[in-house]
Formats: C-alpha cells, structure tokens, sequence
C-alpha cells in the first residue's frame, strides 16, 4: 500500500524518513558480537550453538523488519507515523494539534548512534502522543517540519 493511501483528500508528502540507518548497522554489529562471544564462550554442543544461531537471527530478523517497517511522513498539515506489514499501525497528528516539538538525545543517541528522538506533545493530553525514535539529524527534521506546516 502507499503512503499516500494513508493521506487525506487534498494532502502531498513533503517529507519521508524513518529510522536510522547508522544505528541500524550498529546494532546489527553488537548483536554479532554478542552472539559470537556467546558461541565461543558457550560449550561445543550443536543443540546450544544451533539455538544460539537461531537466537541471533530472530533478534536481527526483527530489528531489520522494525527498520523497513517504520516511516514517518509530513504533510501540509498532518504528521504521521506508520509501522508493521501485516498489522499496520497509523499514528497521526495534525498541525494545529501540536502544541510543542521536543528533541531528546540519550548518551549513546549522541556518541554512538548520531540520532534522537522526535517527541510531538498535541492538546487535550499530558503525555507525549506521537514519538518518532531513532532519526538522523532530528534537529534539522524539526527545522523542516515547522518550514513544511509555515507555508
């Protein structure tokens, strides 16, 4: 399905990310590492490497459909986020809904992943209603999105 199907009448995407695709990779690699420590630590059994196998590759089968699952996606007037295949999820928020924009960057957002997270608070609600985790540069995300919903 398109992201466009998820869009109202008279709406155009401006702008599509999602997450991260350095934290990604980097994720990926910890979880090799993990798992190959564990098999070489782990006693010569093929029953306990073979679960180990599997193990790693759920995991990482996982992470990889998350990362090609998620986007995110600006309109004129609506911010989106949609995950999953066949269970999809839509969140969205309109611009006039939105009362306040926070960044939140964790110790290893910052010197690790180069990423953070997009946290959109909207009326009528004291908790954060729209999250989008994980993205590059969000600075510069949030800069395009308040250009995208000026015009």
């Amino acid at each position: 399905m398109a992201l466009t199907d998820y869009t109202g009448h008279n709406e155009t995407i401006k702008l599509k990310f999602g997450l991260s695709f350095r934290y990604m990779v980097i994720q990926t690699f910890f979880w090799l590492l993990l798992f190959g420590l564990l098999t070489f630590i782990a006693p010569q059994s093929s029953i306990i490497q073979g679960l180990l196998a599997a193990m790693m590759s759920l995991i990482l089968l996982y992470l990889w459909i998350i990362f090609w699952t998620t986007t995110y996606f600006i309109t004129e007037t609506k911010i989106y986020k949609k995950t999953g295949v066949i269970w999809t999820k839509l969140i969205e928020s309109g611009k006039e809904d939105v009362t306040d924009i926070t960044i939140q960057k964790t110790l290893l957002d910052r010197l690790i992943y180069g990423t953070g997270t997009i946290k959109l608070n909207t009326a009528g609600g004291p908790k954060i209603e729209l999250i989008l985790e994980k993205v590059d540069n969000p600075e510069m995300k949030k800069k395009e999105i308040f250009r995208i919903w000026k015009n």
